[in-house]
Parts: C-alpha cells; sequence; structure tokens
C-alpha cells in the first residue's frame, strides 16, 4: 500500500513537471541562424564620425553612430574594436559596454545597435589646429569594414578667476 501512495505521488509530479521539460528540450535544441553569407556587410549611419573643435584636455561631446543589419536574419558580428586600442584618443560605448573592443555581438534581423564616440585630445603646445584620426572596425563572416574616427583639435589655455592685465 506504501509503494502504491509513493509510486501515485511520483506520477502526479513527472506529469506537471513533463511538458516543462519538453520545452526545455525544443527551446535548446534550436541552433543559432546567423546569416552566414560571405558577402554580408553592416550598414551605418555615417562613413566617418566627425568632431569640430575640440579643445584639449576637456574633451568632446559625445557623437553617436548608427550600426544596422539590414537583413532578415541575425547578424554576429565577430568583433567591434578601436584601431588604435588603449592607447587611442577616442573613447567608446558599443551598445552599453564601454571599453576598445567587443566580440560576438549579435544583431538581431532588421534591428541595429548604437556606438558611442568621444575624444580627449592632449595638449601638444602647438597653437595651430591638430586633427587626430583613428577608426572603428568591424568584422562579420570574414568581411573587414571601418567607420572613420576625426577630430580637430585645438591647444588652449584656461584663465580662471585671473586678471590678466588691467588698464585704466
Amino acid at each position: 500500500m506504501l509503494i502504491r501512495i509513493i509510486h501515485t505521488f511520483k506520477m502526479k509530479h513527472i506529469f506537471k513537471i513533463f511538458p516543462l521539460f519538453i520545452i526545455y528540450l525544443l527551446a535548446s535544441c534550436e541552433e543559432d541562424q546567423y546569416y552566414k553569407n560571405t558577402e554580408a556587410l553592416l550598414n551605418f549611419s555615417n562613413d566617418t564620425v566627425m568632431f569640430d573643435t575640440v579643445f584639449t584636455t576637456i574633451g568632446s561631446s559625445t557623437r553617436k553612430l548608427i550600426v544596422k543589419n539590414p537583413y532578415s536574419q541575425s547578424v554576429k558580428v565577430s568583433s567591434i574594436k578601436l584601431a588604435g586600442g588603449a592607447t587611442s584618443p577616442f573613447k567608446l560605448n558599443i551598445d552599453g559596454h564601454s571599453g576598445t573592443e567587443l566580440n560576438n555581438i549579435e544583431i538581431r534581423p532588421k534591428d541595429s545597435l548604437y556606438i558611442f564616440a568621444e575624444v580627449t585630445i592632449d595638449p601638444t603646445n602647438i597653437n595651430s589646429p591638430m586633427v587626430v584620426k583613428d577608426s572603428i572596425q568591424f568584422y562579420v563572416n570574414n568581411n573587414y569594414q571601418d567607420v572613420k574616427l576625426v577630430a580637430w583639435g585645438q591647444d588652449v589655455h584656461i584663465i580662471n578667476s585671473q586678471i590678466i592685465e588691467s588698464e585704466t
């Protein structure tokens, strides 16, 4: 009798859990369906991200770049990285992740991701304007694409609460 009660108790629980187990198996067996065409290319909102007249040591305002997946399947971006790496004056935020490189990013069908860039230019003690360049590199299905980063900078001397000269 006791064995029969234990058996019935276990069977009731098995029937409750069984549908969940089947759903789990079906979901976990699904293979990633990425667009794998070797000619796959991403679309960008701009081919160059420009920063105009950035004063040294102050930093820039933030610029955005939109990266679009034009395909009806997800695209797996192997790598998005700043060409200059950690020594670059540019800083990136790739879809919420700060850093110089992000790997294995999925962009859903017809969707996009945002990249935010900013730059801080080191002073050179030269009066003439300077140009600082770098690029963001993208690798999808062994294809290389890049978006240029260009900033025009100018050395400035910041004077706070000082009287430079007084005349009457």
